[in-house]
């Protein structure tokens, strides 16, 4: 354990592939880089936050991720994917945080390195030895170096501080379902056979209900008739 106070210089080199695949493989989820910015330089003058990345992303992913590592106060630093010819690719910045460590080295009391590649155990000798810098590394310790765990003055485990400084994941067996899944579960339930129904006792016969009478049509309307009865109208003669 080392000790820490508000007047220590302090540079943070951070090896994004290193930790993005660690934090991928082992929790299925991505490095929260502003918590992460925050809890290594614990209150101390930050000189230096670099993240060095290869960019190996689709376009809209690379922005996007470039834009919240800015925001998250860490200056970016790129570089392309190496394909040789026969299909095989190389994509590191170990020489390149190397020496930008030694340089930081001559105006910085600390240098946190975040990273659990065994590559750096050499810069790491170099940072104590030559240049009397402290060396703290921050990584996931089941894809940390032993090595490297050992010669660092001070290693912080980020599994230890997972729900500090990892996004929380999706829980398992909470995913929604597509559209192809939702229709194919419907179809499943709409030919499910159903099972019979249990009689209780004889079955009582129902009796239709008849039907409606139709009504009457009322008989034809005749005024009334009032005063005696005319005499009726003798015929006339038939005259030749």
């Amino acid at each position: 354990m080392i000790v820490r106070n508000p007047d220590q210089r302090v540079a943070v080199l951070v090896d994004v592939q290193n930790i993005y695949y660690s934090a991928r493989n082992l929790f299925s989820t991505k490095v929260n880089f502003k918590a992460l910015l925050k809890h290594v330089t614990h209150g101390r003058l930050l000189v230096r936050a670099i993240a060095y990345v290869i960019n190996a992303e689709a376009a809209g992913e690379k922005v996007n991720f470039f834009e919240a590592v800015n925001e998250a106060g860490f200056e970016v630093k790129e570089k392309e994917l190496t394909v040789f010819l026969g299909g095989a690719k190389k994509g590191d910045w170990d020489l390149g945080i190397a020496m930008d460590a030694i340089r930081l080295g001559h105006k910085v009391d600390s240098v946190v390195l975040i990273s659990g590649d065994g590559d750096f155990c050499p810069l790491v000798n170099y940072l104590q030895q030559s240049l009397g810098c402290l060396v703290e590394v921050v990584a996931f310790k089941h894809t940390t170096n032993h090595t490297l765990i050992t010669m660092a003055d001070d290693f912080t485990d980020i599994e230890a501080h997972k729900t500090e400084l990892l996004f929380r994941s999706r829980p398992e067996g909470k995913k929604h379902p597509t559209p192809a899944g939702a229709k194919k579960a419907a179809t499943t339930r709409r030919t499910l056979p159903m099972a019979p129904a249990t009689q209780q006792g004889p079955a009582t016969p129902v009796t239709p209900a008849p039907r409606p009478t139709p009504p009457t049509p009322p008989a034809p309307f005749t005024p009334p008739h009032s005063g005696p009865t005319p005499p009726p109208i003798p015929p006339k003669p038939y005259i030749v």
